[in-house]
């Protein structure tokens, strides 16, 4: 499968816009691979985005991949920290139509986490995340932090999944 670009032009202005606070991930011409009559956005935190945890901190510092759903906008908005948080994502996601998946995972900061697909499993729903490094001629520092990503799902053809499984593979 080929990989994934950043869209540098507007990655770097809604990045500087937003002072390094969360990235879009999205890329018109290679989407993730959906169900039929899926949709799903995506927002890039990097940082922890729910309250402080320290069996799942060491979860994910330990490459664990976590995940949480929310299917209440209240439920959501009282647990993801709001000044973490991609303000409009929230706003814009119709919790009545909708469900909200928060991934956590542990990588190298400079790298950023991405949807690739998502596959129907009975009555549950199965998504491959992968983690991605922006394009670049230099190197990047070899470190850890928490990387967050928000997955609004839209699905006509079901309501949130009775099971759901999250694979992180990071590339390296």
């Amino acid at each position: 499968m080929r990989r994934r670009t950043v869209l540098a032009g507007s990655g770097v202005a809604l990045t500087s816009l937003l002072g390094g606070c969360f990235a879009l991930s999205s890329s018109p011409d290679n989407p993730p691979s959906l169900p039929s009559g899926m949709s799903v956005r995506e927002a890039h935190v990097p940082g922890d985005v729910l309250p402080d945890s320290r069996e799942r901190r060491k979860r994910i510092y330990d490459r664990e991949t976590v995940h949480r759903l929310f299917t209440e906008r209240d439920d959501a908005t009282a647990s993801i920290a709001s000044d973490r948080a991609p303000d409009d994502f929230l706003a814009e996601t119709d919790f009545e139509e909708s469900f909200l998946l928060v991934v956590q995972y542990g990588t190298q900061s400079a790298k950023y986490l991405e949807l690739d697909r998502v596959e129907r499993d009975g009555d549950g729903l199965r998504f491959r995340v992968v983690t991605q490094l922006p394009p670049s001629n230099g190197s990047y520092a070899d470190d850890l932090q928490i990387h967050t990503l928000f997955l609004a799902v839209t699905d006509p053809n079901a309501d949130a999944p009775e099971g759901l499984a999250v694979t992180v593979v990071d590339d390296p």
